[in-house]
């Protein structure tokens, strides 16, 4: 008999797999996040050196420029324009392009002098507002730089300005101050590192180093704070297209326009780790899974197919089996225990099958010999009389004596016949053979027992074979099951009449089965009947023994299955009975 595989050992298989999954998982995502975690730390140093560099850069320049001023100090056209301030008879169209000398000698980008009043007296960069008032020169301190936007060519320029005032007779008070351009200085940090850029932001204009065409869609990232994903997406390339922005200087100019510079990482590098990573982690957890089902299958094979032996032991002793069911686990653990108490509850179970057989054996032949002593017991009454009769007349010898003796002989006859059948039928179920199984085809034997009857006249038969495999059973006892049925269901028509014969596989707890249902449209049984259906010599035919369907009942209980009647009276009556699919030996392998 095939049985089903066992799910377990794929069970086992899919949680030693589930078992490293997990860990391996889980472990990929630390290292993904320490990774990450190692790239926002660098960002963070990157920035905080940055801000160093920057704030030495701007005392360096500060420092170059102080010099730059303490020169033009020094120099006879700068003694000439406090000669010519303190006269009061300045004109400031002479000095219009004294800002350009200065500057050209002093190397400086841009110088530019005020007065106490704030008019601009001279500026490279603002020739055209010379002897105009600039109100916001008054928040000029002394000895404290300040930046200053200036918009060059449709371009806002960004000076790192340093003043220097002199105070002269009268409260009156020149302020030299003189610059360099300090952007192209902010934007030069972005090459510090590989994949590292700036962005300069002056009022609402901004400027950077970044690929062209790059395109930053929101910013993150506060001063002194952590730095944060920001989605970028570059015309030119792919690889640039995620960032992460870090405001590293803020300031406001003289003018008051607001000054932001940021560092703007390119995240590529950590794409690349993290892509490498995935192949990796990828690679190692489908390898560990292959692993752990492999190492799983190796280790659970020896426990399943115990397990699997025990279960088919245990549907062999539920289908009432108890011969070759033994099991014999040499383990020396928990599953030799467990095969010592299944083989002491089956020989406990065959122990108590032998006393119900016995007890049941002894009561039906009980009942058989009961109902037969019953049987003969009537034609034994006829008899005895017919005898009487005969003797009283032999004595008298009346006229008509030979009729007598003609009727009582013939009763004595016919009596002693019927005991004849009752006692034939009852040595031909008592000799019923042991089931000689072989394997078959059930729909062939069907078949050939129901083609003696397709032929009756009024009688219908149908077939309706069903998907049955081929199984081990006795051929000629199922011929005679389905022989005695339809004798039965013939017998009941009282004229025309059809019957139906499907056979089907069909599942069950123990072990799958053959099913046949013999169905026909004849008057039926009524309920008192059928609740005594099996009864030995019941019957409702005046030559019926009594015996055909116990005989039928008997065959199919040997052979393991079981048989049962479903009926409606005046509509017909349906039987089934059921074969279990034994396809091999029964035997355990220990």
């Amino acid at each position: 008999m095939k049985e089903k595989k066992s799910g377990l050992k794929r069970r086992l298989a899919a949680y030693f797999g589930v078992s490293f999954l997990l860990p391996a998982a889980g472990a990929f995502y630390l290292l993904y996040h320490f990774v990450a975690s190692e790239f926002g730390i660098e960002v963070r140093e990157r920035s905080v050196a940055v801000e160093k560099m920057i704030q030495n850069r701007t005392k360096s320049a500060v420092n170059r420029i102080n010099k730059a001023v303490d020169t033009i100090y020094s120099k006879g056209e700068f003694t000439a324009l406090l000669y010519s301030f303190r006269k009061d008879t300045m004109d400031y169209a002479d000095w219009v392009e004294f800002g350009t000398e200065l500057s050209g000698s002093s190397s400086v980008d841009d110088v530019v002098i005020y007065d106490e009043k704030g008019i601009i007296v001279t500026s490279r960069l603002q020739k055209a507002n010379y002897g105009i008032e600039d109100k916001k020169s008054l928040n000029i301190s002394e000895g404290q730089p300040y930046f200053s936007v200036i918009e060059i060519d449709g371009k806002e320029r960004l000076l790192l300005m340093a003043p220097k005032f002199h105070t002269l007779p009268g409260n009156r008070v020149l302020k030299l101050c003189a610059g360099i351009f300090f952007d192209d200085e902010l934007i030069s940090f972005g090459g510090l590192y590989d994949k590292t850029y700036v962005r300069l932001k002056i009022g609402d204009k901004e400027y950077s180093d970044l690929p062209e065409g790059a395109l930053l869609l929101a910013d993150a990232g506060k001063a002194g704070g952590s730095p944060e994903s920001l989605s970028a997406k570059a015309k030119v390339s792919k690889a640039e297209s995620d960032f992460v922005v870090k405001e590293v200087f803020k300031s406001e100019s003289l003018e008051g326009v607001p000054v932001r510079m940021d560092l703007i990482y390119s995240i590529e590098p950590l794409k690349r780790i993290s892509r490498s990573l995935y192949v990796v982690a990828l690679l190692l957890i489908l390898s560990g899974i292959v692993f752990s089902v492999i190492f799983g299958l190796m280790i659970s094979r020896p426990f399943t197919r115990r397990l699997e032996e025990l279960l088919r032991a245990m549907r062999l002793a539920a289908s009432g089996e108890t011969k070759n069911v033994q099991l014999n686990f040499k383990t020396g653990d928990d599953f030799e225990t467990i095969s010592g108490t299944f083989n002491r509850l089956v020989e406990d179970i065959a122990v108590q099958q032998k006393k119900l057989i016995e007890a049941e054996r002894i009561r039906t032949w009980q009942d058989i010999a009961r109902k037969m002593a019953h049987e003969i017991k009537n034609p034994l009454s006829p008899i005895r009389v017919s005898a009487e009769t005969l003797m009283k007349a032999f004595r008298k010898k009346p006229e008509g004596f030979e009729k007598i003796l003609e009727e009582s002989t013939s009763v004595i006859s016919e009596e002693v016949q019927r005991i004849r059948k009752i006692v034939d039928e009852f040595v031909e179920f008592a000799r019923l053979p042991a089931p000689k199984k072989t394997l078959g085809d059930l729909n062939r034997v069907i078949e050939q027992a129901s083609s003696l009857y397709r032929g009756m006249e009024n009688i219908k038969i149908e077939l309706q074979p069903g998907e049955v495999r081929r199984f081990f059973f006795d051929p000629d006892q199922i011929t005679r099951v389905v022989h005695n049925l339809l004798k039965n269901a013939v017998e009941a028509f009282s004229g025309a009449g059809e019957i139906v014969i499907e056979t089907a596989e069909r599942a069950s707890f123990e072990e799958p089965v053959a099913v046949v249902t013999v169905t026909d449209n004849g008057p039926g049984i009524t309920d008192e009947v059928k609740s005594r259906l099996f009864t030995p010599y019941l019957t409702t035919k005046k030559d019926g023994s009594g015996l055909g369907l116990n005989i039928c009942r008997r065959i199919v209980m040997e052979h393991g299955g079981s048989i049962e009647l479903d009926n409606k009276p005046g509509t017909g009556t349906k039987i089934t009975f059921t074969l279990p699919l034994k396809e091999e030996t029964e035997e355990i392998e220990s």
